[in-house]
């Protein structure tokens, strides 16, 4: 699967969650409650994961 497919599912709100070992660059949908756990594209991984939110620190990726 590519960012772009994720993208048109809806999948529009580009972030990054980090750990304590890594790291990883995802896209969820907006509005998406990012406190507990919620599904997201992987773009490095490409493919889908479930997210714990209480386990990562979340910042958005600023849009240009």
């Amino acid at each position: 699967m590519s960012d772009n497919t994720a993208i048109l599912a809806g999948y529009t709100r580009e972030i990054y969650a980090d750990t304590d070992t890594a790291t990883h660059h995802l896209f969820v949908k907006p509005g998406d409650y990012l406190d507990g756990s919620f599904r997201a594209y992987d773009a490095d991984e490409g493919e889908f994961v479930l997210v714990a939110g209480w386990n990562v620190t979340i910042e958005d990726i600023a849009q240009h």
